[in-house]
């Protein structure tokens, strides 16, 4: 079976977990929370901002402060909905 690139929380997940499912679990959120943000910003906003870089010479110092500003805002509105 492939790795799988998922992240769980078991505390907080409603179905019960196969002992041989390939993800990663962790114990609190403090960890649920960096293995996301590493996910998501050196997996796949790195690639983009290096790309962008690359063909419009925009600092990459620019280019980060745009994607960090854009998925704070975007985290705060889920966090909106998460907490209703």
């Amino acid at each position: 079976m492939k790795n799988s690139k998922t992240v769980i929380y078991p505390q907080q997940c409603p179905i019960p977990i196969p002992d041989n499912y390939p993800a990663k679990l962790v114990n609190n959120v403090n960890d649920l929370h960096q293995a996301v943000f590493t996910g998501l910003f050196q997996n796949h906003f790195l690639a983009i901002i290096n790309r962008l870089h690359s063909l419009t010479k925009v600092s990459q110092k620019t280019l980060w402060g745009n994607a960090v500003n854009t998925a704070y805002g975007i985290f705060e509105e889920l966090d909106g909905y998460a907490n209703q």
